[in-house]
């Protein structure tokens, strides 16, 4: 299991979820790469659907408007977007694994 972070902040001018982790490592994380990959069951089974049927007409485009940052035990956290959505449950093995993708940027502190 993942440690979990040493600070989280909402970077609302960079559209950035920043995330120190306690190894001297930082994530930027884009909001929209954190809304596209959101693990809820309900946004897995869209990305599912859309790659069954790459044709398949999106009635509403999901908010990348992220609003707010909820703790979830001592493993995870919500995040809450503008749309309403907020059941997407993010732990820190699943952040370190999205952490990965060319779209975050690393720093070391």
């Amino acid at each position: 299991m993942k440690e979990a972070p040493t600070r989280i902040q909402l970077d609302k001018p960079s559209k950035m979820l920043i995330i120190d982790w306690p190894n001297g490592q930082r994530h930027r994380f884009p909001w929209t790469y954190l809304r596209a990959n959101c693990p809820s069951a309900t946004e897995k089974a869209s990305r599912e659907a859309a790659v069954q049927n790459p044709l398949q007409v999106l009635s509403k485009l999901p908010s990348s408007e992220l609003i707010s940052i909820r703790p979830v035990g001592r493993y995870a956290i919500s995040l809450g977007w503008s749309d309403g959505h907020s059941v997407g449950i993010y732990t820190w093995e699943y952040l370190g694994q999205l952490a990965c993708d060319p779209s975050v940027i690393e720093e070391s502190l």
